[in-house]
């Protein structure tokens, strides 16, 4: 993740680390920062948890990744979750 300081738990990473890999098998950071309509700095932010992502931007890389949150990611926030109350 490199030199920045990450400042999101273990799920939240987790989760971006998933959208980007779906991410580059559909599009270029490019692309998909176009169709956000934020610069690719900022997606590559957000992606690397360096930057606060916003739900409705969340939605929206949910929306053209073709990606079910709650299928593809509740079990993640549900583990630790789990983990922290035990």
């Amino acid at each position: 993740m490199g030199k920045w300081l990450m400042i999101y738990d273990e799920s939240y990473i987790k989760v971006m680390e998933s959208l980007k890999a779906r991410r580059k098998k559909m599009y270029t950071q490019k692309g998909l920062a176009k169709l956000l309509g934020v610069t690719q700095n900022t997606l590559s932010f957000y992606e690397n948890c360096q930057s606060k992502l916003n739900l409705k931007q969340f939605i929206k890389i949910c929306y053209f990744l073709d990606i079910d949150f709650f299928v593809n990611f509740s079990k993640n926030f549900q583990e630790e979750y789990n983990n922290s109350n035990e």
